[in-house]
């Protein structure tokens, strides 16, 4: 009886395969309300993200699979808030990092908490099919 391998390579490829289904498929209605869609693609590049600040809030938005700039981020929490793509309204897997680049989360949830940050510089990778849009919102406190 042989064995099928369980290494880096096959974790690797299911964590793949499940990104991509979980980007292209239909969300399951669970009775609340749908987080609203992120802004229409003006001037989007495919790939890139920009940063926008007001505030002590920071505002990321970009078309498809991107690594965001660095933006700072005080000391203690954030509340993460992840809108639904626009064009299928599945929410992007978003992973914050510090500027070591070491990963703080990876945050699937329309609303995620961040604790015990550090303050500095921080960015994001997202994933996501080529043709959403997103828009993510980090407010400390």
């Amino acid at each position: 009886m042989s064995s099928i391998g369980r290494g880096p390579g096959l974790r690797a490829a299911f964590l793949g395969v499940a990104l991509a289904a979980g980007c292209q498929a239909t969300p399951p209605d669970v009775g609340g309300p749908v987080t609203s869609a992120a802004p229409a693609p003006s001037g989007l590049v495919e790939g890139a993200a920009t940063v926008t600040t007001s505030g002590s809030t920071v505002q990321v938005v970009g078309l498809g699979t991107a690594t965001t700039p660095e933006f700072d981020l005080p000391a203690g929490t954030a509340e993460i808030k992840v809108t639904a793509c626009s064009s299928n309204q599945v929410p992007p897997f978003v992973q914050l990092y510090n500027a070591n680049d070491n990963s703080l989360g990876f945050i699937v949830d329309p609303v995620y908490r961040a604790r015990n940050l550090v303050g500095g510089k921080y960015y994001l990778t997202v994933q996501a099919n080529p043709d959403c849009v997103w828009m993510i919102s980090l407010t400390p406190g």
